[in-house]
């Protein structure tokens, strides 16, 4: 009889954690996590940390769905954790590109003002030609740009604000270059003939 004790008591063992009840309450505490994850928008300013929730999430249903509730707790709580830390790294990381992109106003507002200067100096100092005319119409595509980038900016935006008030520094710096080249005469590559050289 000793044996079958020891069995029966060995089954029961192994039995135990998917005889534990199913944790709804938990369920339910991580889904409000990664919801208020979601809402501090930790897909974009924490994606990491806000898909391993959603991927622990989905590994305790899983394991619900299997029957081992014990499993999925463990799972439950690795989601609660890796939601909350999204939720605090989003709320930190959205105040720190909102700076950025507050910066890469500045940067961009600069950058166009430089190109508008340079525009008017070539301006002055020739005519207005097909290339110059070219530049004018980038340098004013460059500024709808720069509006679009401020209008991403109040919107609450901020990614994408920084982002394209980058791309718009990076297009006026350009402009600016072009039209210092085109704006300058050319230059002979010839050396200047000397009296002593003329035959």
């Amino acid at each position: 009889m000793r044996p079958i004790s020891v069995f029966v008591l060995l089954a029961t063992f192994l039995l135990l954690p998917a005889c534990s009840p199913k944790p709804d309450d938990e369920i339910a505490s991580v889904r409000k996590a990664i919801e208020a994850a979601r809402i501090a928008e930790a897909d974009l300013y924490a994606p990491d940390a806000y898909e391993s929730a959603s991927d622990a999430l989905k590994s305790a249903e899983a394991q619900i769905a299997e029957g081992d509730h014990a499993e999925a707790k463990a799972f439950l709580t690795r989601a609660k954790t890796e939601a909350e830390s999204a939720a605090s790294a989003a709320r930190s990381n959205k105040a720190r590109v909102k700076t950025e992109a507050q910066t890469a106003q500045i940067d961009a507002q600069t950058a166009l003002d430089a190109a508008k200067e340079a525009l008017r100096r070539a301006i002055k100092r020739s005519r207005s030609g097909p290339t110059l005319d070219s530049l004018r119409a980038e340098l004013t595509d460059a500024e709808v740009s720069f509006n679009e980038a401020k209008t991403s900016y109040d919107d609450g935006r901020y990614l994408d604000s920084r982002n394209q008030f980058s791309a718009v520094e990076r297009r006026a710096a350009a402009i600016a270059a072009d039209i210092e080249g085109k704006a300058r005469p050319p230059q002979s590559h010839l050396r200047p003939l000397s009296e002593t050289t003329i035959p």
